[in-house]
């Protein structure tokens, strides 16, 4: 999977996961930037971006990405 792929299927989980607009979401985006992404949600939001890019992905890789250019990365090396 291309990186551009990946931004799209994250920024794509977090649009639909809190109800943001998918252009707002940048690749410098975190937790703090959105509203409701908790420790909770995050574990939604994972299962999400697994769903959508259609194969099980490091929990404990994707737990600590500081933002979603690193989500997006950890989707596109493994997916």
């Amino acid at each position: 999977m291309t990186r551009d792929q990946a931004l799209a299927i994250v920024s794509g989980a977090i649009a639909s996961q809190f109800g943001v607009a998918a252009e707002s979401v940048t690749e410098d985006t975190v937790a703090l930037d959105v509203a409701g992404w908790d420790s909770f949600s995050h574990g939604l939001l994972v299962m999400a971006i697994e769903e959508k890019a259609g194969a099980p992905l490091p929990f404990d890789e994707l737990a600590s990405a500081a933002n979603v250019g690193e989500l997006a990365d950890i989707v596109s090396k493994n997916a």
